[in-house]
């Protein structure tokens, strides 16, 4: 049972790897740290104001058994922030292990302070965002659909 799970788990990186960030825009050298350093500002500002909590296993993890294994497959998220990215052996459920609370993430969506990270982090301006989310949006629903087929 050992070797599956290691091969689950290898299997899953390298679909992200390959399907997912190698075809996004921001994978080439450089172009990442560029993004990520115009949302600098913003990041620390949300990081300083907004609470963060570790989960220590999956949401469907049960309390009666022991915690489950996990592997961490990246240790911060395209804006910079330093979240882990955990995917569960039992359950194959990815997950953030360290996120925002909950009235945190209430704060960061009611107060638009989602919106103006990631018009930094595109280079736009507010009002050019959603046109550019839905064209995004597109290209990441093709890129799951082709994995899923092959």
């Amino acid at each position: 049972m050992a070797d599956f799970r290691a091969k689950s788990v290898s299997l899953c990186k390298r679909w992200l790897n390959r399907y997912w960030d190698g075809r996004r825009t921001y994978s080439l050298r450089g172009s990442l740290e560029l993004k990520r350093q115009r949302v600098e500002t913003s990041r620390e500002h949300i990081t300083a104001e907004l609470p963060f909590e570790h989960l220590p296993q999956c949401s469907f993890s049960d309390a009666s058994r022991e915690i489950c294994e996990q592997t961490i497959v990246a240790v911060r998220d395209r804006y910079g922030f330093p979240v882990r990215l955990a995917l569960c052996h039992r359950t194959g459920l990815m997950y953030l292990v360290d996120r925002l609370s909950k009235d945190a993430y209430e704060r960061f969506y009611r107060e638009g302070l989602y919106r103006k990270l990631t018009a930094s982090f595109h280079g736009s301006g507010l009002n050019d965002l959603v046109s550019k989310q839905h064209e995004q949006a597109k290209v990441n629903a093709e890129l799951v659909i082709n994995a899923h087929c092959q």
